[in-house]
């Protein structure tokens, strides 16, 4: 969506025709979450004079917030992702960038179906171009000798001594 062509962007060019209220900025505070505005419009108070505004104006202001918040949801509706492939890839740097992004994913942890979702590729086809295997990340086991740890020195360890593991006196983790 181009915001020059948006029927909303055209009318809040229109309100500011006006010249007395910018509808950027003397509208209040605009949360982009929950697309609302924080203050209600009797709260707000005009630049010029520092007093609350008329009631015409006050009219003029809601109105503006509807047009604001319709044009809001707009812009946010076009950043949406999509879900949905919009065409094959075609070339070999659309290649390596899409392994790339499902290798990426794959190594985080993430499963196919949510893979699938990000990337707009099928489960069926992600599962038989990629093994989750492959890019699966293990990590080292660790060993902590007990005693040392009560006697506050961490000393990592990558195998157990046979007269530790007899006497049960070491700790296990991951790296």
């Amino acid at each position: 969506m181009r915001t020059r062509k948006s029927k909303n962007y055209q009318q809040l060019i229109e309100f500011a025709r006006n010249g007395f209220l910018d509808p950027f900025k003397d509208l209040g505070t605009f949360d982009c979450r929950t697309l609302t505005f924080e203050e209600p419009v009797e709260v707000l108070e005009n630049k010029y004079s520092g007093s609350p505004y008329t009631p015409f104006w006050q009219a003029k202001i809601q109105e503006m917030r509807e047009v604001y918040t319709a044009y809001q949801r707009e812009l946010k509706a076009g950043r949406e992702p999509k879900t949905e492939r919009v065409g094959y890839i075609r070339d070999e740097q659309e290649r390596t960038s899409f392994n790339e992004k499902v290798q990426l994913y794959l190594s985080l942890g993430f499963s196919f179906s949510e893979v699938a979702e990000a990337v707009g590729y099928s489960e069926k086809t992600l599962r038989n171009s990629f093994r989750r295997s492959e890019w699966n990340q293990m990590n080292d086991l660790v060993f902590y000798d007990k005693e040392e740890l009560k006697n506050g020195k961490m000393i990592q360890r990558s195998e157990i001594p046979l007269e530790k593991l007899k006497e049960k006196s070491c700790c296990l983790t991951f790296k």
